[in-house]
């Protein structure tokens, strides 16, 4: 049965998402959507963004379970990635957009399900795990998701070392070839399993196919 959010909230969530298109990103790049990267479609939140997340976890839950499992979404934006996995235990996100953060603390306030969220501001490339593990109580993760950070991110190598030492499973996805190439290398000089999940990026609405995600195992 959906669940019928007021007018209210609605609109309080359509505000905290546009807020999030404002800004332009050191490399020109800038949304072109009038409510941000995530598109919403939860009950009656139904906003269109750029992506589509059903769409990509559709597919990945060819590949994986994530019935109460933990969760880190790495560059989680305003986390409709997160949102759209109510049978999630706990999930983590983190983002250097204040904004992208406020909207996600705000949609957690009022989603109607039971999943433990956190969302946290956070530049990666100063990220440190064993610090953030122990300060949130975090032995291992059930999965992380590294979903097209790397071309943001100027120390990925770190932060896809650390996170094959936090967790046994990785969903990784590339922002195109050329730049997955020396990301997949590293997953492979770790040792990891790597499994292709999608050759293309067609839940994007701006027509950039060009992304592919991977399910990485750690052995």
């Amino acid at each position: 049965m959906e669940f019928i959010y007021s007018d209210e909230i609605i609109n309080n969530i359509k505000n905290n998402l546009v807020k999030t298109t404002k800004k332009n990103h050191y490399n020109g790049w800038s949304n072109r959507t009038n409510y941000g990267y995530h598109s919403f479609k939860i009950d009656n939140i139904n906003f269109l963004g750029q992506r589509r997340p059903w769409i990509r976890l559709n597919k990945m839950k060819q590949y994986y379970n994530f019935d109460n499992k933990t969760l880190i979404d790495f560059g989680c934006n305003t986390g409709g990635m997160i949102f759209h996995l109510p049978e999630l235990k706990r999930a983590i996100g983190l983002d250097y957009d204040k904004n992208c953060i406020n909207s996600c603390n705000y949609m957690s306030s009022i989603i109607n399900n039971n999943v433990n969220y956190t969302f946290i501001t956070q530049d990666l490339n100063v990220f440190d795990f064993n610090t953030f593990a122990k300060n949130n109580n975090i032995e291992k993760v059930d999965v992380i998701f590294l979903l097209s950070i790397g071309s943001w991110v100027k120390e990925w190598k770190k932060l896809y070392e650390e996170c094959v030492k936090y967790s046994n499973t990785i969903i990784f996805e590339t922002n195109n070839d050329i730049e997955g190439k020396p990301q997949l290398e590293l997953f492979k000089k770790l040792n990891c399993i790597i499994t292709l999940i999608s050759d293309n990026s067609e839940d994007d609405i701006t027509n950039n196919f060009g992304r592919k995600t991977y399910l990485i195992k750690n052995k």
